[in-house]
C-alpha cells in the first residue's frame, strides 16, 4: 500500500483492526506515520464494507415491500425509491472502493 513511506510495511492492506494493533510498535518512530495511515485505511475499509452489507439488505428490504404491495400504488412507489437510492449506495460504496485502490497504486509507484 503504502510501501514507499512505510519501510517496515509489506504492502498489503488486508487485515482486521486486530492486526493493526497486534503490528504496532510504539517505540519505533519511523512507524507512527504509517500506522496511522493504515490504522485510517483500515477504518475506512470496515465502514465500506459495512456500508455495503447494509447497502445490500436495503436492496433485499425493498424487494420485499414491492411483493407486500398488494396493488397499492403508494407503497410500491415507496418500495422503488427504497431500491433506487439502495443501487445508488452499492455504486458510491463502489466507486469510494475503486478511487482509494487508485490511489493507494498512485502512492506504490
Amino acid at each position: 500500500m503504502i510501501a514507499n513511506l512505510c519501510p517496515n510495511t509489506t504492502g498489503t492492506t488486508t487485515g482486521s483492526i486486530g492486526d493493526y494493533f497486534k503490528s504496532f510498535k510504539p517505540t519505533d518512530p519511523s512507524t507512527d506515520l504509517c500506522s496511522v495511515v493504515q490504522f485510517l485505511l483500515s477504518v475506512i475499509g470496515i465502514a465500506l464494507d459495512l456500508g455495503g452489507i447494509i447497502a445490500v439488505i436495503m436492496i433485499m428490504y425493498s424487494a420485499f415491500l414491492y411483493m407486500n404491495t398488494n396493488g397499492e400504488e403508494t407503497k410500491a412507489e415507496t418500495a422503488k425509491k427504497t431500491l433506487l437510492w439502495s443501487i445508488g449506495g452499492v455504486a458510491i460504496i463502489i466507486m469510494a472502493k475503486v478511487i482509494i485502490a487508485w490511489v493507494q497504486i498512485k502512492f506504490d509507484h
